[in-house]
C-alpha cells in the first residue's frame, strides 16, 4: 500500500516560473483544488500473493498450507553430554618392576555407556558435535600408549591415537589433551559383544616405550587415566529401538491470512480442507486427533468428522540404501462430509489442535532396525483451499497509509473531498483516522462513509466513485501536519443472501485533494 503527498502541480508551476535552484523554500497559495494524499487497498494488501491463486474460470482462491505436527529425531532419541573417567593401574602390586623396553603393561577393552534416552541404538551417523579426551601417565618412564575406538569410524578408518608420554609422578602426571570433530563420524554402538545397545567399544594397550634406553621401573599403584568426553552430539541418522513413546499434541495453530482480518462472516459455497501424513521414519505410529477447533477471539467451531477420535494406523517408511521411501496419507475434509465451511465462515484467526501420537504402539517388531533421519521426520500437515465465491457480513479489514512528512505545515481553509473508488462487487463502510509516530489517533477524518458497491455492466463490474467533503477546520489541520500515517478501516457487506465471485481485480483506491485557499510549502 502506498500513500504520497502529490504536489506535482505545484512543481510544475514552479519549473516554468525558475529556471535555476531556489536557494530558499517556496510558498504557494492556490485558490482551487490541489492533491493531498492518494492511496489504494487491495487483496495484496491483506493476503500475501503466494498464497493467491486464480483457477481457469477466473476466480481467486486462497490457498494455505501449514504444519500440525513435526516429529524430529530429538523427540525419539537424543545423546546427552556423555563424559568418561577411566584409571588402569600395571596389575600388581608393590615394585618395582623393570619392564623392558616394548613389553605391554596393560592390554585390555572394555565398553563405553552413552548418555542416551529410553531408545536402545545400534548405530548412529553424526551430523555435529566433539570428543575431547586426555592421557595422563603416573608411570615413572616414557610408554607407548594406543587407544582405539573401533567403533567410531571418521572417513575412510577407526578412530584411534597413538603417543609416547614421558615420564611422570603422582604429583607432576604427564598429560596428553586433544579433541576430535565427529561430524560426520559413523559410530557402531553394539559394543564387544556386538550385539548390546548404547555402547562403544574401546581398546588400550600400554607398552614399555620402544624406544625407551633401559627398562621402565613401573610400580604396582602406577597408573594410566583416559578422560572421553562427547560434546554435544547432534545425530543425522539413527538406528535401533526408539521405544515405545506416547506423545500428547495440543498446538494453537496461527492462521496468518485471515488474522488480517479484523472481524465478521463470511458466507461461503464450498471450501477444500486436507490434512495430510508423511512418515518417513522406520517405526510404526498411532495418531488420534481429538479435537480441531476453529477460534476467534471468544468464539469457537468445533470440527465434525469421522477423522476425529478416530484411531489412525501408520505404517513405518522403508530405508532403500540411503533413500526413504515414505508412507503417505491424505484426509480430505469438504462441506459434503463435515462442518468444515461454517467452521471457516467464522474467519478463525487459529486452529486448535488436539490429540495423541504414539511410536512402536506394538514394541519392537522390526528387531531392534528402526531408523530416522533427522532432515525427514513423521509430519502433518494442512491445506486449506477457499474459494472466494464468496457473501461478506460485516467483514472488517484495515491498513495504514503512509504520509510524507512536509517542510513546513499546511495552512488555509476550505474542503478536504474523499474519493473512494469501489470496484468490489461489495458495499462497504470507510472510516479513516490520523496516526501519530506510536499508532496512537490524533483525529478521526471520516467514520462511516458509505461507499456505494461496483456496478455489473453484464460482463464485467464497474469501478463507482463515492465522494466525501471534510470542512478544513483547525483540527484536521492540526491533525493532517502532525500525523505520519492515515489508518483505513473497510467494513464490507454483500447485498443480500447471493454470493460474489473474486477475480483478484478488486481494490478500493482513496484520493484526498483540498480546495479552497491552501497553503503549501516546499524546498
Amino acid at each position: 500500500m502506498k500513500i504520497q503527498n502529490t504536489i506535482l502541480f505545484f512543481l510544475l508551476v514552479s519549473l516554468l516560473a525558475f529556471s535555476c535552484k531556489r536557494e530558499e523554500s517556496t510558498r504557494w497559495e492556490i485558490d482551487g483544488r490541489a492533491p493531498i494524499a492518494s492511496g489504494e487497498i487491495a487483496w495484496e494488501d491483506l493476503i500475501a500473493d503466494s498464497l493467491l491463486d486464480v483457477d481457469s474460470e477466473g476466480l481467486l482462491h486462497l490457498i494455505y498450507e501449514q504444519s500440525l505436527v513435526d516429529f524430529g529425531l530429538d523427540t525419539l532419541v537424543e545423546i546427552a553430554d556423555t563424559t568418561i573417567t577411566n584409571s588402569f593401574d600395571a596389575g600388581f602390586t608393590g615394585g618395582p618392576i623393570d619392564i623392558p623396553a616394548g613389553q605391554s603393561i596393560i592390554s585390555l577393552d572394555e565398553n563405553i555407556n552413552m548418555n542416551v534416552n529410553s531408545a536402545e541404538l545400534r548405530r548412529i551417523v553424526v551430523e555435529s558435535g566433539v570428543l575431547s579426551y586426555s592421557f595422563k601417565s603416573y608411570v615413572g618412564g616414557p610408554l607407548d600408549i594406543e587407544y582405539t575406538i573401533p567403533g567410531v569410524e571418521l572417513g575412510e578408518s577407526s578412530f584411534g591415537l597413538t603417543v609416547t608420554s614421558e615420564a611422570g609422578t603422582d604429583d607432576a602426571p604427564w598429560v596428553y589433551t586433544n579433541t576430535v570433530d565427529l561430524s560426520g563420524a559413523i559410530i557402531d554402538l553394539q559394543g564387544t559383544s556386538g550385539n548390546s545397545t548404547n555402547e562403544i567399544a574401546t581398546y588400550l594397550s600400554v607398552n614399555a616405550s620402544s624406544a625407551a634406553a633401559e627398562p621402565v621401573a613401573v610400580f604396582g599403584d602406577d597408573s594410566v587415566a583416559i578422560d572421553l568426553s562427547f560434546i554435544d552430539v547432534r545425530i543425522a541418522y539413527g538406528q535401533g529401538f526408539f521405544g515405545t513413546i506416547e506423545s500428547e499434541l495440543d498446538q494453537l495453530i496461527d492462521i496468518e491470512p485471515l488474522s488480517n482480518i479484523g472481524g465478521g462472516q463470511l458466507d461461503l459455497e464450498e471450501l477444500g480442507f486436507a490434512i495430510d501424513i508423511t512418515n518417513y521414519i522406520g517405526a510404526d505410529a498411532q495418531l488420534t486427533l481429538s479435537e480441531i477447533k476453529g477460534v476467534r477471539n471468544e468464539n469457537e467451531v468445533e470440527l465434525t468428522h469421522t477423522l476425529i477420535n478416530d484411531q489412525q494406523n501408520i505404517t513405518r517408511a522403508i530405508d532403500n540404501n540411503g533413500t526413504v521411501l515414505p508412507t503417505n496419507y491424505s484426509f480430505l475434509i469438504d462441506e459434503t462430509n463435515s462442518n468444515i465451511v461454517p467452521l471457516f465462515e467464522l474467519l478463525p484467526e487459529a486452529l486448535n489442535i488436539q490429540g495423541d501420537i504414539v511410536i512402536n504402539p506394538l514394541g519392537d517388531i522390526s528387531g531392534g532396525n528402526d531408523f530416522i533421519y533427522t532432515s525427514q521426520p513423521l509430519e502433518a500437515t494442512f491445506v486449506a483451499d477457499l474459494p472466494l465465491c464468496v457473501g461478506f457480513q460485516g467483514v472488517f479489514f484495515q491498513d495504514t497509509l503512509e504520509i510524507d512528512s512536509r517542510d513546513e505545515p499546511i495552512v488555509g481553509e476550505g474542503l478536504l473531498h474523499i474519493e473512494a473508488v469501489n470496484s468490489f462487487p461489495l458495499s462497504a463502510s470507510i472510516t479513516l483516522r490520523f496516526l501519530d509516530d506510536n499508532n496512537e489517533q490524533i483525529s478521526l477524518l471520516l467514520e462511516n462513509g458509505d461507499v456505494v458497491s461496483s456496478m455489473y455492466d453484464g460482463t464485467s463490474y464497474v469501478p463507482v466513485t463515492s465522494m466525501f467533503d471534510v470542512v478544513v477546520s483547525s483540527e484536521v489541520l492540526a491533525a493532517l501536519n502532525n500525523a505520519n500515517q492515515l489508518l483505513m478501516e473497510v467494513v464490507l457487506d454483500t447485498e443480500g443472501t447471493e454470493l460474489v465471485k473474486m477475480n483478484g481485480e478488486e481494490k478500493i483506491e482513496l484520493n484526498i485533494t483540498a480546495e479552497g485557499s491552501i497553503q503549501l510549502s516546499y524546498e
